[in-house]
């Protein structure tokens, strides 16, 4: 117990100094800055500080807002689209775990938003997400947005499940027809 709260405070520490270092560059990379934003966001929720947890996941996510604002980032911005989509995720979770469920709600559907886009329905972070919504939706007794993203849940791993076979199918039929080509000498 005592070496998991002796790695956690480091981790904070450790964090910590890493956004004091990007606050200080200054330099426009606004990108590592939420990426380390997240880290120490991550930290604090290890140790179960979950209010200073909210506090810097929401810093993250403003971070990664204004890397998306600006159109000359190119590249970057792709990368801040997952960081940002991650943090409104990680976000929804701590606020979850402290009641706050409207507010939890509203960084969900961000992110699955967010996911849907850059990453696609089927990709298993946009599920997964999609999963804590229905969860936040049931806290919360919205039963039809609940029914709904169940309906939404459901047609899309059944979509997958559709491909998978299709996939299956196609493989046994290559792996059939190799069998059935005559061998060369």
């Amino acid at each position: 117990m005592l070496r998991s709260l002796v790695g956690s405070e480091m981790c904070i520490r450790d964090s910590q100094k890493a956004v004091d270092i990007d606050v200080a560059l200054a330099d426009d990379s606004h990108h590592q800055l939420a990426m380390s934003l997240n880290a120490l966001a991550t930290c604090y929720a290890h140790v179960g500080q979950d209010e200073q947890s909210a506090v810097e996941y929401e810093r993250a996510v403003e971070e990664y807002r204004v890397v998306l604002a600006n159109p000359q980032n190119g590249d970057e911005s792709h990368y801040a689209s997952e960081g940002l989509s991650m943090a409104l995720s990680n976000r929804g979770m701590v606020l979850a775990k402290l009641k706050r469920l409207e507010e939890a709600k509203s960084m969900f559907e961000e992110s699955v938003s967010q996911r849907e886009s850059g990453m696609g329905r089927g990709h298993e972070s946009t599920l997964r997400t999609l999963r804590h919504l229905l969860q936040v939706y049931e806290l919360l007794g919205d039963q039809e947005a609940a029914d709904r993203t169940e309906a939404k849940l459901a047609g899309i791993e059944n979509e997958l499940a559709e491909d998978q076979q299709v996939l299956e199918a196609a493989n046994a039929g290559h792996l059939m027809a190799d069998r059935l080509e005559p061998k060369a000498p």
